[in-house]
């Protein structure tokens, strides 16, 4: 209706200063209809491309959810096993200090001071086995949860930028009567409407991509934390339990008066 009362009041501005050429006159009607034409087209597009960006921004958005339970899923399995598997160690190690506990015909107290004191070792190995362990974990995780979070960021900004151009599109036609600079304004729009489109697409896909790498990669690097920590526990346990083979009535004797042990 603005539109229509622009070129209403300017058919009476020409026939106020004389009877316009009818070729320029038809023209120039021509010329306008177009401009109008174009000015609702590229309503169409900005309303399209938010469209798009925000469908695309909630897809995100719905995949972080599910990257988050498939981390989660992988987490609460690989900690499971690393417990499991700390226990099954500990267990084993428990045996052979019982087993080496009984080849020591000597059970005085000395004796028994000397293997609990090497327990209280091999459990505090244990426990530091496992802490350092879940915090290598952990960390892993919390590598894939950056780049979810970032992902979640993109997104969000993404549905605010569509938010905002329907605002500016509305401003553009609401805020002046001149049809061509409402076109400009438009234009304006639409052009940074697609820029962001175009980079949120670019970087969405860069972002998912990573995560899935990551997530897909996350079971055997939760592997190698268990694997090296345990290697570490067997090394030390290893030693613990020759150590505890020195506890002896004569190993106990040697070390009190500070005797080196005959090998």
């Amino acid at each position: 209706m603005k539109y229509f009362t622009v070129f209403c009041v300017l058919a009476v501005v020409s026939s106020a200063f004389g009877a316009p050429n009818v070729e320029d006159h038809d023209l120039f009607v021509a010329s306008l209809r177009d401009d109008i034409n174009v000015m609702a087209d590229t309503r169409k597009l900005i309303e399209q491309l938010v469209e798009n960006l925000q469908k695309s921004a909630q897809e995100a958005l719905s995949l972080v959810n599910s990257f988050n339970a498939g981390i989660l899923h992988e987490a609460n399995d690989i900690k499971n096993k690393i417990v499991g598997d700390v226990q099954k160690f500990k267990n084993r190690v428990t045996d052979a200090v019982d087993n080496v506990m009984h080849r020591i015909s000597n059970s005085s107290h000395a004796v028994k001071e000397c293997v609990d004191s090497h327990r209280s070792a091999a459990a505090t190995v244990f426990n530091n086995t496992l802490s350092n362990t879940l915090s290598c974990v952990d960390e892993r995780i919390s590598e894939v949860s950056k780049e979810i979070k970032h992902l979640m960021t993109i997104a969000n900004e993404a549905i605010a930028a569509g938010s905002k151009a329907l605002e500016d599109m509305k401003k553009c036609t609401g805020d002046s009567t001149n049809i061509w600079y409402a076109g400009t304004c438009l234009a304006h729009v639409a052009f940074k409407t697609q820029l962001k489109s175009a980079g949120f697409l670019g970087q969405s896909t860069v972002s998912i991509g990573r995560i899935n790498l990551g997530i897909a990669s996350l079971p055997a690097a939760l592997e190698v934390c268990a694997g090296m920590q345990l290697i570490q526990t067997g090394i030390q346990t290893g030693k613990i339990i020759v150590d505890i083979g020195g506890c002896s009535a004569s190993g106990v004797f040697n070390s009190m008066i500070g005797k080196p042990q005959v090998e």
